[in-house]
């Protein structure tokens, strides 16, 4: 993807990782996010790829 994209930033929690006590990122990232320490945002494949930390399969019942 050309453009800016690759240079983004975020300090976000990971949105469903908060909500369970049991999930790995449940509260690793807050202190980050309370004192703006952002992590780049991955936008291209390759990046994407090789930055996973696993690889979520969704199946419908």
């Amino acid at each position: 993807m050309a453009g800016k994209f690759q240079h983004a930033l975020s300090s976000v929690p990971l949105v469903g990782a908060i909500f369970d006590r049991h999930a790995k990122h449940y509260d690793d990232q807050w202190h980050a996010w309370r004192t703006v320490q952002p992590h780049p945002m991955l936008w291209e494949r390759e990046s994407i790829v090789r930055d996973r930390e696993a690889i979520l399969i969704l199946l419908p019942k």
